[in-house]
């Protein structure tokens, strides 16, 4: 068997993912229980990580829960993840490696409510973090600590000092960035440009950064004469202490561990391979951490060796290999020189550009899961970018370590310059982005089954089994990822829903009809920040939407136009297309719009009314029916903060347009007392209502009163904090779907 070591790797890594989708259901409904959970702790941890204003504890171990104490299912989170954050101002006096006792309120990370949006609850369980310590006080400090952990922790402060006084602002933190691992020290808008022209991994330390500082130096050390072994522990241990300092992040713990294996490979006299060297990471890193198979970059990062290890040789028919720009024949000869230079630049650019494709189709998949959206020209960006690297990584560490090479920043700044013009060049060219969303588990399925194939025909092809595959090869290959890459972007059409986004104490509801028509209803929130960008936006790419035909605000309180105001702002960076906006008092009761399979009826208020704010919302009576005709159908209506006098008059234009017994009520002003009245409910007699509302609110929406008048009404009642996102579709019924599971 070829590789017994890297199918025996596999297998394992099968069997984390079996054990982690079984234990799944058990996680969630430990962390449901305690959704709400600000308890009061006293416990002791292990610093293993520190920042400006907060550290990292390990080693939990609980001592006291004033509130809950008798209830161990608290306990019980904690321990499967064993790691929590706790946030302290003065966390940069701490020792690493000290224990600490801390007494502070422990909550949990928020879950995502809606579908796009980020979980940082998620994100933090795959890094082994179970939650968060507020309000932290220090009750004791353990004497003894990590000397080594420390000294790092103080070079590492001292290194960010200097890359600061060497260079701008801007360009520091990127530098800091690439060569400390300070994350959170990149300028936001210029990691933004980066994220959206696939360029943003440039900032990660990766195999490039082993290559510049493990494998130089081992063959440096090694044509100084110092013996195989000696110079593979040198070289492994300083890598491993750069590693430690940097904070050892998933792409640096995988090309780190590569690199030691491959120096194992050379002091014990063996080859080798690539594969079987990410297989042995990938299960030792999936072992100690079920949780790295749902992390972006984990798959990423392995997704990307796999792509240069596996589909480009297939693609090609070898490895890749170095090109030599100069052979014994050639030298003296002017012509010839220049001849070879020429066809050396023509196959760097040939293998560089087949590589990025490799990776490219690669991690495709993972892509669009996470982030729904690829960058066109990434692969033409990256061609451009890529080659200057080594020399800006370089350049970097020299100003860094060592006096009197601050100079070398100068290049340094000039070629982030050029990255960012490179980056808002390609920008504002034509179909820079494509957002198909985020594909169906089949389709994933199918495309790696397609991807699989192609890399058995390439196989097959360069081992001469199918002699066929000479003549074709190149055309059938292409052919298939094509197919797969089609598969992948399909979206199934054809029928209309509605969905009622958890934005917190507000509202946001999208419409979508049969015939591809995108309404938005309000967005807006007075209890979450940036509900525009952080839920409105990733809810659109999710769904690969691109363009609104129209954009309706109720009436001006902010908890309704916040997001939609967020919207405006940042469109057209995003690619996306605002067809019309209609504000308060542009639209009044009897205008209707009319689409393929839509109709949008308002119904209040009229063009004199002149009640107060809340009274004065507008509301739309929405009709949308499949691409059969008009015999399945869905209705809603959509209120806004209607109530008093205001609902009263749409309750008479109910009567009026004989609209009654309808499928859906977006409850008026969060379910508000004073709104969703008997009469009213009398007339409009609704299957399903949803209420929007913020999580606790100090309102007390929903109040119990209309509920039980709901309820009463014989509506089934959902509310945005219980289900999160509620989406109503019409297929051969009507089918209501909450995102969160319902306790």
């Amino acid at each position: 068997m070829k590789r017994p070591l890297l199918v025996v790797c596999l297998c394992l890594i099968v069997i984390a993912c079996l054990r982690l989708l079984m234990d799944e259901d058990a996680d969630m409904q430990l962390y449901r229980q305690f959704d709400s959970a600000k308890e009061r702790l006293l416990l002791t941890g292990r610093v293993y990580k520190k920042e400006q204003d907060r550290f990292y504890l390990s080693s939990i171990i609980i001592h006291e829960n004033a509130a809950v104490l008798q209830q161990e299912n608290l306990k019980q989170t904690i321990k499967l993840q064993d790691n929590l954050i706790c946030e302290y101002e003065g966390s940069e006096r701490l020792k690493l490696g000290s224990d600490v006792t801390v007494l502070g309120d422990f909550a949990l990370f928020s879950e995502a409510t809606n579908p796009g949006e980020f979980s940082s609850r998620s994100y933090y369980a795959s890094l082994k973090i179970a939650g968060c310590i507020k309000q932290v006080e220090i009750v004791a400090e353990g004497e003894r600590y990590s000397g080594v952990a420390d000294i790092l922790y103080q070079l590492k402060q001292y290194w960010k000092k200097r890359l600061y006084q060497i260079f701008p602002s801007k360009e520091a933190s990127v530098m800091c960035t690439m060569l400390l691992g300070e994350n959170k020290e990149t300028d936001r808008e210029l990691k933004a440009l980066y994220k959206r022209n696939g360029i943003v991994h440039i900032l990660s330390i990766s195999g490039l950064h082993i290559t510049i500082v493990g494998i130089s130096l081992y063959q440096l050390l090694r044509k100084l004469g110092v013996p195989t072994c000696a110079a593979a522990v040198i070289g492994g241990t300083i890598l491993l202490l750069y590693g430690v300092l940097t904070g050892m992040s998933i792409s640096a713990t995988r090309a780190i561990g590569m690199y030691l294996i491959k120096m194992l490979s050379h002091v014990f006299g063996r080859t080798y391979d690539m594969l079987t060297a990410l297989g042995i990471m990938g299960a030792v890193m999936v072992l100690q951490n079920p949780e790295y198979l749902r992390h972006a970059g984990f798959l990423l990062s392995f997704g990307a060796v796999l792509g240069i290890g596996v589909l480009y040789p297939a693609l090609t028919g070898g490895e890749m290999k170095k090109s030599r720009v100069f052979q014994r024949k050639y030298r003296g000869r002017f012509m010839s020189i220049i001849a070879v230079l020429s066809n050396h630049t023509v196959n760097v650019v040939k293998q560089s550009l087949l590589s990025g494709v490799s990776v490219t189709l690669t991690t495709l998949p993972v892509m669009l899961w996470f982030y729904y959206e690829v960058p066109v020209y990434s692969m033409l960006l990256n061609l451009l970018i890529l080659p200057l690297m080594g020399m800006v990584l370089c350049f970097g560490l020299f100003a860094m370590l060592l006096p009197g090479f601050g100079i070398l920043g100068t290049v340094d700044c000039l070629v982030l310059t050029g990255y960012e013009w490179l980056c808002r060049l390609f920008e504002g060219l034509p179909f820079h982005t494509w957002n198909p969303g985020r594909p169906d588990a089949w389709q994933m399925a199918f495309y790696y089954a397609i991807w699989f194939t192609v890399v058995l025909l390439g196989n097959m092809r360069r081992k001469r089994k199918i002699t066929v595959m000479d003549t074709y090869g190149k055309l059938v290959q292409p052919a298939l990822l094509a197919v797969a890459v089609i598969i992948l972007s399909v979206r199934i059409s054809g029928t209309c829903k509605v969905t009622f986004l958890d934005v917190g104490q507000g509202d946001c509801i999208f419409v979508k009809s049969a015939s591809g028509e995108n309404y938005l209803f309000d967005c807006g929130s007075s209890s979450r920040d940036e509900v525009g960008r952080y839920v409105l936006l990733p809810f659109l790419k999710y769904n690969g939407i691109r363009k609104l035909d129209g954009v309706f605000v109720s009436h001006d309180d902010l908890d309704h136009k916040s997001g939609v105001e967020e919207l405006l702002g940042f469109a057209k960076q995003e690619g996306i297309t605002i067809e019309r906006v209609y504000l308060p008092g542009e639209i009044c009761a009897g205008m209707q719009l009319k689409g393929k399979t839509s109709s949008v009826l308002c119904l209040h208020p009229s063009k004199d009314f002149q009640g107060e704010d809340n009274a004065s919302s507008q509301c739309f009576y929405v009709e949308l029916w499949n691409d059969r005709g008009k015999e399945g159908k869905l209705t809603l209506l959509l209120t806004g903060d209607v109530d008093g006098e205001g609902e009263e008059m749409l309750t008479d234009k109910l009567r009026h347009y004989g609209i009654g017994g309808s499928a859906v009520l977006k409850v008026a002003h969060h379910g508000s007392r004073y709104a969703t009245s008997e009469q009213f409910l009398r007339q409009f007699k609704p299957q399903v209502s949803v209420v929007s509302c913020g999580r606790y609110n100090s309102y007390g929406h929903p109040h119990p009163d209309t509920l039980t008048r709901l309820a009463d009404a014989g509506s089934i009642v959902l509310t945005t904090p219980e289900c999160g996102a509620v989406t109503v579709s019409l297929k051969k019924e009507i089918e209501v779907r909450t995102f969160l599971p319902l306790r």
